[in-house]
């Protein structure tokens, strides 16, 4: 951890990650009850879900093509402002709102397939501009790092709306207080919303821009030629 937290791109990036990770964890745990005892239908979970990871996948490909041509942190930021502006609606789904529900979920998994094709393409930049600071490739010390911060901030995000939830008064398997729905929404959208708004504002400090990555690519090709010429 100490020699990814050197390099200053990747302690943005992981700072990031890690918040945002909180409000997508926090939002996966909290769903199940909000289908079930805010919109009073559990069944409609699962096919939320297919349709969010279903257009994810779907829009894979737009994404790569957009990332071919463009800066990818300008679309990492349309991503992010996209997952987070879904997230803080998800506080004001009601009974009887399914379309609503559809819509919410189709923007998030278009958000999401951006998220998940482009982060991990910065990552590798990331991996570049220490290659050639460092003279060595550490794919796995990076990706190992990534996991710790994903796992832990999961950790964290569970245990923080376990407590809160149980705080409102949620006791599971029976209606639920007016209280209890209202702390629902609050966690279900707010928390989400915060966590995103937070690594976006984090995320502007990104500095590794196309250009710069182009450089870094043709310092690190010029050196290996060269290594491998001698």
């Amino acid at each position: 951890m100490r020699d990814v937290l050197a390099n200053p791109h990747a302690r943005v990036l992981l700072t990031v990650f890690f918040v945002q990770r909180m409000g997508t964890a926090a939002v996966t745990t909290l769903i199940p009850f909000l289908t079930r005892y805010q919109m009073g239908d559990p069944t409609i979970l699962t096919p939320l879900m297919g349709i969010v990871f279903g257009i994810s996948i779907l829009t894979i490909p737009i994404w790569i093509r957009l990332g071919n041509h463009f800066e990818k942190k300008s679309l990492v930021t349309v991503s992010m402002v996209l997952v987070g502006l879904v997230f803080g609606l998800l506080g004001f789904i009601g009974k009887d709102q399914l379309s609503y529900a559809i819509a919410l979920g189709a923007l998030a998994g278009v958000g999401i397939g951006g998220l998940d094709v482009l982060l991990p393409s910065i990552q590798a930049d990331v991996i570049d501009y220490d290659e050639l600071r460092s003279g060595e490739r550490k794919e796995g010390v990076y990706f190992a790092a990534w996991h710790f911060v994903d796992k832990t901030s999961i950790a964290i995000s569970v245990a923080m709306v376990g407590f809160l939830l149980s705080a409102s008064g949620f006791v599971a398997g029976q209606e639920q207080s007016a209280q209890t729905l209202s702390a629902l929404r609050a966690l279900s959208g707010g928390i989400p919303m915060v966590c995103f708004c937070t690594g976006l504002l984090l995320f502007l400090r990104f500095r590794l821009t196309r250009g710069e990555h182009a450089k870094i690519r043709s310092q690190i090709d010029r050196r290996r030629f060269e290594s491998s010429s001698g």
